[in-house]
């Protein structure tokens, strides 16, 4: 069994522990008496989040990030089950099919995604990070994050726009997220090094404490913003935005910076070059599949969702903590 399969699976149980950890956060708002870290289910939530993040690593190290990205589809499908036992959020008829449509789309994905990585090499991964490629990647990933987020600020405090904003905050949120998966895979691959080398070279150089600086600063950031998007909006027009953008970012920083490659077999017939454009297409037809139904899914969210009694909320509570 190739060792991206194994990738793939640990990957599911991330995206259950942060899907159900978005939705026990996303429920904690509604109790806005209690601070969060006073409250269960926010810490709750916080606790799955982070221990996804880290179970992502694990399967990064596994398996291509373009390959564990093209799976962000499938947080939308945990995600209809989780928010509707624990929020009572709802979804018209037509989801289902949006939701029928995003797992084909996944499905593609997973089948033609790149299967070539680059090595557990810690002097490959600091040329990567002085690289112009990156270089230019981060900054302009900066600039983007610096402009959506200043513009968030003057129309919260303008207290205009409100469905700009909740399209805003998820796509912070969601490239602040691309940007954790991206450092905890050179994260992993700093991890592998070190240990199939038996060297501890890795304590004394800079570029591992700079990758978990970065890394701690990409989750923080991610809890904060998306926190902010689910106080405000529905958890159902949230997550899918904050998915596609988190799955296209994450697909480019893998294959145009961490130069992830679709494998093809090495012999030299002629039909090389057509197996290998073939699986791009398929891959990029995958994608475009996913980023639709997500798309289409929140364009048919009702904006309303079922409003709970206060005696059903105290039920689920009591579920939880039990």
């Amino acid at each position: 069994m190739e060792t991206w399969f194994y990738g793939l699976v640990i990957a599911f149980f991330s995206i259950f522990f942060k899907v159900f950890g978005t939705n026990l956060q996303k429920l904690s708002h509604r109790n806005k008496d209690r601070s969060y870290f006073k409250n269960i289910h926010w810490v709750s939530g916080l606790l799955l989040i982070v221990s996804g993040s880290f179970i992502d690593m694990v399967a990064l190290a596994l398996a291509p990030q373009s390959m564990i990205a093209s799976l962000g589809g499938v947080t939308l499908v945990v995600n209809v089950g989780i928010a509707k036992v624990l929020l009572g959020e709802v979804m018209r008829k037509i989801q289902y099919f949006t939701t029928l449509v995003i797992i084909i789309g996944t499905t593609i994905t997973v089948i033609y995604a790149p299967r070539r990585e680059s090595e557990n090499d810690i002097y490959k991964i600091k040329k990567m990070y002085t690289s112009s490629t990156f270089v230019i990647y981060i900054s302009l990933i900066g600039i983007m994050l610096l402009l959506i987020r200043t513009l968030n600020y003057f129309l919260k405090k303008s207290n205009t726009y409100p469905k700009l904003r909740s399209i805003l905050i998820p796509i912070s949120s969601g490239t602040i997220a691309a940007q954790n998966m991206f450092f905890g895979k050179t994260f992993g691959k700093l991890i592998i090094f070190s240990i199939e080398n038996n060297t501890f070279e890795l304590l004394t150089d800079y570029i591992i404490y700079l990758n978990i600086l970065c890394l701690v600063f990409t989750i923080i950031s991610h809890i904060k913003w998306i926190n902010e998007a689910l106080k405000e909006f529905n958890s159902t027009l949230v997550v899918p935005i904050n998915k596609s953008v988190w799955i296209v970012i994450s697909i480019m920083a893998g294959i145009l910076v961490m130069g992830e490659g679709f494998a093809i077999e090495e012999d030299d017939s002629s039909d090389e070059p057509e197996t290998d454009v073939g699986n791009k297409l398929a891959f990029i037809i995958g994608i475009i599949i996913i980023i639709f139904g997500l798309i289409f899914h929140s364009y048919f969210e009702k904006g309303t969702h079922k409003v709970l009694e206060e005696s059903e909320v105290e039920e689920i509570e009591i579920k939880i903590e039990n």
